[in-house]
């Protein structure tokens, strides 16, 4: 399989769950700050399995995702996902099924992890169908965007 040294930016979330939606809002705040420029941008609804694909024949990938946990809303854990992830950092679960983390420790297992995977995990509090992203979110997702980007 052809590699790309080229990074993947995946913002994560789904915008009709309150808080969830923080990945896709970092993810495009980071294009409107040009990440373009810098790397390939992609929203994901959440399907874990489906991350496996997107991220095939990468060498750095970044993902963004919200997280359910007591820590409090907008706080930001940034992880290298390159070697085992500490779940205790994590906080609770993902919002999704299969979230990042396990799409993480699947690839590994499978031999399909990226050479380099870094996490964004912004803590939410509202995620129930229908409700909004606190402002607390909003505000992470965008220091997740320029953390990104320079990063990049």
């Amino acid at each position: 399989m052809p590699t790309s040294s080229r990074p993947l930016v995946i913002g994560i979330g789904n915008e009709f769950r309150g808080d969830d939606v923080a990945g896709l809002l970092a993810v495009r705040a980071l294009a409107a700050l040009g990440g373009h420029a810098r790397a390939d941008l992609l929203e994901h609804r959440g399907d874990g399995a489906g991350l496996l694909d997107a991220w095939s024949g990468r060498t750095r990938v970044v993902l963004m995702d919200a997280m359910a946990t007591s820590r409090a809303p907008g706080e930001v854990v940034y992880l290298d996902a390159s070697e085992r992830l500490p779940t205790h950092e994590l906080g609770g679960a993902s919002t999704h099924a299969l979230g990042p983390a396990q799409a993480v420790e699947m690839a590994r297992a499978l031999g399909q992890l990226p050479a380099r995977v870094e996490l964004y995990a912004i803590a939410g509090r509202r995620f129930a169908m229908g409700d909004d992203a606190s402002a607390a979110v909003r505000a992470a997702a965008d220091r997740v965007a320029r953390a990104v980007l320079e990063s990049l």
